[in-house]
């Protein structure tokens, strides 16, 4: 029973087919996707946390410039290509709704459960982009005279009026783009090495490299964040942590070890 709907039969007692009954089966993990959806489109939103800041550390005067990688083109390759990837593989190959679905499933997991957590702290933390005086528009004609000898300043100094440039330069930590390409790329990077038996003890070496592929393209788009001054090391290293981890968990929620020859995924 899902939500008080017997997965067997129909209401008038007539058996459902395999299909409708997985895709019945899963309809809570769907439902808990769209909630968490929301939620992460809600929280950025949010106003973050205003810490205060001095006009001397170095490390936020960095000029703002324009993202190596948008993050409309980290979502093509981390969420549309691995599910591109997924349904190619399951439905032209594999020919198993059941390994699509958990496939799909998984992979929004990863992603949507990785951004909810990464804008909450974001929000929680405010801390400033390497960019925040720049995006802050301080009056550099006054800014020797804007420095307290004792205490820091807050943003009411900045003369920005757009308030989701200023409000975007305190969400440095840790770093969205480095979570979600981390996420979405390490479930990738394990769903392929269950799927290519990465754990049968052959030796395959083409095997390591298609695996390490999609983490090495999450790695560069973590160490692109850094070269654009929109991250500290240690907001793009917590990212790639905390993406890791998302990918994984999500994974093993569908499927088992990647050690193992069984790579069916985990019956509802």
């Amino acid at each position: 029973m899902v939500f008080g709907i017997n997965l067997n039969k129909t209401s008038d007692g007539m058996p459902r087919s395999r299909r409708k009954q997985l895709v019945i089966s899963y309809i809570p993990d769907y439902a808990v996707l769209v909630v968490m959806a929301i939620l992460w489109g809600v929280l950025s939103k949010v106003e973050p946390f205003h810490r205060e800041f001095s006009l001397t550390n170095k490390t936020i005067q960095y000029p703002m410039k324009a993202d190596s990688v948008p993050f409309y083109a980290a979502v093509l390759l981390c969420f549309v290509f691995p599910l591109a990837v997924i349904l190619a593989w399951t439905g032209l190959l594999r020919r198993s709704f059941h390994d699509m679905n958990a496939g799909v499933l998984g992979l929004c997991l990863a992603l949507v459960l990785n951004m909810m957590i990464t804008n909450t702290v974001k929000n929680l933390a405010g801390r400033h982009r390497p960019d925040f005086i720049d995006r802050c528009d301080i009056d550099k004609a006054a800014a020797p005279t804007m420095e307290p000898v004792i205490g820091l300043l807050n943003s009411t100094v900045c003369r920005q009026t757009d308030t989701a440039i200023l409000y975007d330069g305190m969400r440095s930590f840790p770093s969205g783009h480095t979570s979600f390409s981390f996420a979405g790329l390490t479930y990738l990077a394990l769903w392929l090495a269950g799927h290519l038996n990465v754990g049968d003890g052959r030796g395959r070496a083409y095997k390591a490299f298609v695996v390490m592929v999609p983490e090495l393209v999450a790695m560069l788009i973590g160490v692109s964040r850094t070269k654009d001054y929109r991250h500290h090391w240690q907001d793009v290293l917590s990212g790639a942590i905390l993406g890791v981890v998302m990918g994984w968990a999500s994974y093993r929620h569908y499927y088992p070890s990647i050690m193992t020859t069984k790579m069916d995924p985990t019956m509802p």
